[in-house]
C-alpha cells in the first residue's frame, strides 16, 4: 500500500516533465506577456520578449527582454534564464525563478502568477546607471546600484496594487536640476540610499538620504500622476559649506538649506535630457 503514493508521484512527475516538451512556446510567452500593459504615472509599460527557447525540463531562456514606455526603452534584461516551480503548476499557478543581466549587473527575480494577480520579488546588484544609453531622454545620472523590492500586479485591472523598493547608489554622479525657480544641487552628492513605496492608487513616495564628504541631504518626493512635489533638506559641515555657495539661495540658517518644489515629471525629464545633450 505504501508503494502506491510513490508510484503516483513518479507518474505525475513524468507527465509534468513530458508536458513541458509538448507545451507550445507561444503559450508560455503569451502567459508571461500578460504582465505587460500596466500603467504608472500616466504611462503604459509593456515588455518585449525576444528569442524564447525551452531548455531542460521546466527551464527556459530568453535572449532579451525590453521594458518599454511607448517607443522609449526604460531598460533591457539580457541572457535571462528561468526555472518553473513544478509544485506551483500542480495548483494551476505559474511560479518561476528568473536570473539575468541588466546594465552590466545581475537580476534575480521570483514571479508568482495566478489568473488574477502577479507577485514579483526582485533583487539587483552591481547595476550601472544609466539603465539605457540610447535616446534623447537617456539619463545623465551615473553610478552603481544595488537594491531589492516587491511588486504586486492586478491582472484584471492592469494596475500596480503594491510596490516597495529599497536601494542604494554608490559612485554617484548627478546633474543639478532647475525645477523652475529652485535648483537642486545634486552634483555635490556621491552616494544615496532610498526607498520607494506605493501609498495609494496612482500615488508613490520616495524618501532618500544623499551623502558626500561633510554634506548630507534628505530628499522627499511625492509622485501623483505626472506631478512631482517634494523637498530637499541639506546640512553641510562648516568646512564644506563653500561647495554649496552659489548653487542656490534658500539658506535657512548657517550651513542648513531647505528647498521645496513642484514640477511635472515630464518637464523634469525634459530638463534632464537637455542637460545631457549639452
Amino acid at each position: 500500500m505504501a508503494k502506491r503514493p510513490i508510484i503516483f508521484v513518479v507518474i505525475l512527475i513524468l507527465l509534468l516533465l513530458s508536458s513541458w516538451y509538448l507545451l507550445p512556446s507561444s503559450l508560455v510567452t503569451k502567459r508571461l506577456d500578460s504582465l505587460s500593459g500596466f500603467r504608472i504615472a500616466g504611462h503604459t509599460i509593456r515588455a518585449d520578449i525576444r528569442s524564447f527557447e525551452k531548455g531542460m525540463p521546466l527551464s527556459f531562456s530568453v535572449r532579451e527582454v525590453s521594458l518599454m514606455s511607448g517607443d522609449y526603452q526604460l531598460f533591457q534584461v539580457s541572457n535571462l534564464t528561468g526555472v518553473l516551480n513544478p509544485l506551483a503548476l500542480l495548483s494551476l499557478r505559474l511560479s518561476v525563478r528568473l536570473k539575468g543581466e541588466i546594465s552590466d549587473g545581475g537580476l534575480d527575480t521570483t514571479v508568482d502568477l495566478s489568473d488574477r494577480r502577479a507577485d514579483i520579488d526582485f533583487r539587483v546588484k552591481g547595476v550601472k546607471l544609466p539603465l539605457t544609453r540610447e535616446g534623447p531622454e537617456s539619463s545623465p545620472a551615473r553610478g552603481v546600484h544595488d537594491g531589492e523590492g516587491h511588486m504586486s500586479l492586478s491582472l484584471h485591472g492592469r494596475e500596480i496594487v503594491g510596490f516597495f523598493y529599497r536601494g542604494r547608489i554608490r559612485d554617484m554622479v548627478l546633474p543639478d536640476i532647475d525645477t523652475g525657480g529652485h535648483k537642486l544641487p545634486l552634483s555635490v552628492f556621491r552616494e544615496m540610499s532610498f526607498t520607494v513605496r506605493r501609498e495609494a492608487p496612482g500615488y508613490y513616495s520616495l524618501r532618500g538620504v544623499l551623502e558626500a564628504e561633510g554634506i548630507r541631504g534628505y530628499l522627499s518626493l511625492s509622485l501623483a500622476g505626472s506631478d512631482v512635489t517634494g523637498s530637499l533638506d541639506i546640512i553641510a559641515d562648516k568646512d564644506h559649506r563653500e561647495r554649496l555657495q552659489g548653487l542656490f539661495a534658500d539658506e535657512v540658517m548657517e550651513g542648513v538649506y531647505f528647498i521645496t518644489f513642484r514640477e511635472g515629471i515630464g518637464r523634469i525629464l525634459k530638463r534632464i535630457s537637455v542637460l545631457h545633450s549639452k
